[in-house]
């Protein structure tokens, strides 16, 4: 004679709801509602773990607020091919080795992971170059893939575009993500915005590399969400302190709005401290 015995039905219940407490980030909607009606369901069955179910269900509210989180999974991976081919563009020539079906890491880690290759592919000249008194012009226009006045406005709207892109998964420029680690974003765009400017004045850092970076710039400081750090205005200020020496009215007035923008910032956004390596 054989003996079945029956699972605990409470401890298959709470195994149940710890699994669908991991996966609520990654449900649309409509899945919200229907998951929301059978928990509640549960919550009055007297075997239930009624306080884990509420904490599953308050999971539920405040992830259905955070809206960006809580989008289908094509715009999810739309979102990550604009990222890549914006990336592309600005490290030109070299080229991003990432997994394209790798739809598994979070936004944070994407962002994060777009900064890390931008900051090296300049970074790597930067070290060498960048901080040396004795640097050329010569030096500043090698740093970059095209350093005549085309290339250096297209690049300096692909940064500003970036900045854009990085914080909305929707293609439209509305307010949807705050990312975790925002400074990081200005900090970034605003150190290959500052290289622009570096170079022979009259072939290369022409008015329109200029007002094309001051844009840009402007357009970095309008989407930042997430704290301040000490020195992620820097990059901004020189760029700002070259604008309003510049002897075109429009550069520095373009110069003026952007320092118009910083001061903003710095009253109503908290600071934060860099995390220490």
């Amino acid at each position: 004679m054989f003996v079945v015995r029956t699972p605990d039905l409470t401890t298959t219940k709470d195994a149940a709801v710890s699994y669908i407490s991991e996966c609520t980030r990654t449900y649309d909607e409509e899945t919200f509602q229907a998951l929301e009606v059978q928990l509640n369901q549960l919550r009055g069955s007297p075997r239930t773990n009624t306080e884990r179910i509420g904490r599953v269900l308050e999971a539920i509210r405040n992830t259905a607020v955070d809206a960006p989180d809580v989008k289908p999974a094509h715009g999810r991976v739309q979102w990550m091919s604009r990222v890549r081919v914006l990336v592309e563009r600005i490290i030109a020539p070299d080229s991003v080795d990432w997994m394209e079906d790798d739809t598994s890491i979070s936004r944070n880690s994407y962002i994060s992971r777009a900064l890390s290759d931008i900051r090296r592919r300049f970074e790597r000249f930067v070290l060498s170059t960048y901080h040396q008194s004795q640097a050329t012009h010569t030096q500043y226009s090698k740093l970059l893939y095209q350093p005549l006045e085309q290339g250096r406005v297209a690049l300096a709207k692909e940064i500003g575009n970036l900045a854009c892109c990085l914080v909305h998964l929707e293609a439209e420029c509305t307010p949807e993500f705050t990312p975790k680690h925002g400074y990081t974003i200005l900090t970034t765009c605003s150190q290959v915005l500052e290289l622009l400017l570096e170079g022979p004045q009259s072939k290369e850092v022409t008015p329109a590399v200029h007002q094309a970076v001051m844009e840009s710039l402007g357009q970095c400081l309008r989407h930042h969400q997430s704290g301040l750090s000490a020195s992620a205005l820097s990059s901004a200020h020189s760029i700002c302190a070259k604008g309003v020496m510049s002897d075109r009215r429009h550069i520095r007035l373009a110069a003026g709005y952007v320092s118009g923008a910083i001061t903003v910032l710095r009253i109503f956004t908290p600071s934060v401290q860099p995390r220490r390596r």
